[in-house]
């Protein structure tokens, strides 16, 4: 039960404008934004992990977030035509999950860091600050299949639509 104090505090999230439904992102999952111009493949068994980008002389390892929320959340924003990397620090991701980010690294012919990864965006991103009473945990009949997917949350708005909020950690290891 959320504390009458705790209902008037806000939190940032990033929004990634959809047309149905919208995703939120806890801000402090991403370090920072980078546009990324150039774009190199990698060898990945993932579908969504096929490329890296190169930041402050690193090669950084790209999750292409925009494939995955289209293919799997089937939700679909306008374009920025701006490639951007969420970039996230392996060191915040749990013990397990650090120990399974070397090793899929270690498959991979290339020379990548692994203290980053960052996720590939090309819709619209905005920072909002969300009143936490807005933000829902899932109902309980639909979270376990749901967070298998990523998803970790919702808000919904007085106007009909949806906002679903997604664990980058939890996506980057469903999905690579």
């Amino acid at each position: 039960m959320i504390s009458e104090k705790d209902r008037e505090k806000t939190h940032d999230f990033l929004m990634i404008e959809t047309v149905q439904p919208s995703i939120i992102i806890n801000r402090e999952q991403v370090a920072t934004g980078l546009s990324l111009p150039d774009l190199f493949p990698m060898a990945s068994s993932s579908p969504y992990l096929t490329s890296w980008g190169k930041a402050g002389g690193e090669r950084i390892p790209l999750f292409d977030l925009d494939r995955s929320l289209e293919e799997v959340f089937t939700a679909q924003g306008p374009k920025s035509g701006l490639r951007v990397g969420l970039i996230t620090e392996v060191a915040h991701f749990h013990p397990r999950n650090r120990n399974r980010w070397e090793k899929i690294l270690s498959n991979c012919p290339e020379r990548l860091s692994g203290d980053r990864v960052g996720f590939l965006v090309d819709s619209r991103i905005d920072i909002v600050e969300i009143p936490i009473r807005e933000v829902r945990p899932l109902p309980v009949n639909l979270k376990p299949r749901y967070r298998e997917e990523g998803i970790i949350g919702c808000r919904f708005y007085p106007s009909d639509r949806l906002a679903l909020w997604i664990d980058l950690e939890r996506l980057l290891f469903i999905q690579a």
